[in-house]
């Protein structure tokens, strides 16, 4: 689609959210008035041309998921010129993500060697036990590991997708300019998702658990601290905020819905973060923000929003645990 060629939901007279009983019931009304034949006129035919070819591609699943990523696009770029400063919400619009053409079998498919590699590190854990102290080479290395691996496979595997599999660009995975007045999202967002946090351990502390993860050693070396802020801090987010809400949330919502691709996206990212024992407690907490990170993909239209929710939310936690680590 391009800026000068038809809008295929305004020759057939629907919203870009029809439904496919909707889309066929215009297509044959507009058949009906310009069926192109030997009595007709020639604006009758190209009348007629427009309306099969926008039903050809709204008709057929794949063809209108791929269409729409780039109807998206075109009209983001339309509504960001325009725009007012306030963010679209309050006129009671929300910018909405790219409609993905894959859906769970790519994203069944995408998760077993990352799921594989977590059950083998858990299994691992429980069995020969954390060691009580690691040397800065296995420490480094553990962490290289982490990045290199596991968050690879997660901007790898919806590359592979977007820029391979549907000949796409990042934008299908969210990484889109942000529309204006939407900028104060990121810090409150990761304020209220890490005093929600706090509130929640205090709560679980208060009853006898206890719920953390076992990284203290990242932060025991002047050597290893450098990395693990990197690694923690901006590879995490970017990676993870690329599968869970470019790649899994966004390839959800067609078939299970809005909410219900907010929750198993915001689930599997919670399960992910479970290391051990000690940290399964953090699954629902983790499970609700991850919710959050979706819903400002959702409401913003711009996968931005959440990696910097994502970003401030780890830097604030690592800022911390290192202030403490360093000062007991």
């Amino acid at each position: 689609m391009t800026s000068s060629s038809p809008d295929h939901y305004e020759v057939l007279g629907v919203s870009p959210d029809a439904t496919a009983d909707e889309i066929e019931q215009a297509y044959r009304r507009l058949a009906l008035e310009y069926d192109a034949g030997p009595n007709k006129s020639t604006d009758a035919n190209e009348r007629f041309r427009e309306v099969r070819s926008a039903y050809d591609v709204l008709s057929d699943r794949q063809l209108r998921a791929l269409y729409d990523i780039r109807w998206e696009a075109l009209s983001s770029t339309k509504r960001r010129s325009i725009a007012p400063a306030a963010p679209a919400w309050l006129a009671g619009a929300h910018a909405g993500i790219p409609r993905a053409p894959w859906g769970i079998p790519a994203i069944l498919a995408a998760l077993v060697i990352p799921l594989l590699l977590w059950v083998s590190s858990l299994v691992a854990s429980a069995v020969q036990g954390a060691p009580e102290d690691l040397s800065d080479g296995e420490v480094i290395l553990g962490i290289v590991l982490n990045v290199l691996i596991l968050d690879g496979l997660f901007v790898a595997a919806p590359a592979a997708f977007c820029l391979w599999r549907y000949r796409l660009g990042w934008g299908a995975l969210g990484l889109r300019p942000v529309a204006r007045g939407y900028y104060w999202i990121p810090p409150v967002a990761a304020g209220a998702a890490f005093i929600g946090t706090v509130v929640y351990l205090a709560v679980i502390t208060a009853v006898g658990l206890t719920a953390e993860q076992d990284v203290d050693d990242l932060f025991d070396s002047t050597v290893v601290l450098p990395l693990a802020g990197v690694a923690l801090v901006i590879v995490a987010p970017l990676a993870e905020e690329i599968f869970f809400r470019g790649f899994v949330f966004s390839g959800l919502v067609r078939p299970i819905g809005l909410f219900g691709a907010m929750a198993v996206s915001g689930l599997l990212f919670a399960t992910f973060h479970v290391t051990d024992a000690g940290s399964a407690l953090l699954v629902p907490p983790f499970a609700v923000i991850g919710f959050g990170f979706a819903w400002i993909y959702y409401k913003t239209g711009s996968l931005w929003m959440s990696i910097g929710t994502h970003f401030i939310f780890n830097l604030v936690a690592f800022a911390l645990q290192a202030i403490a680590t360093t000062t007991s």
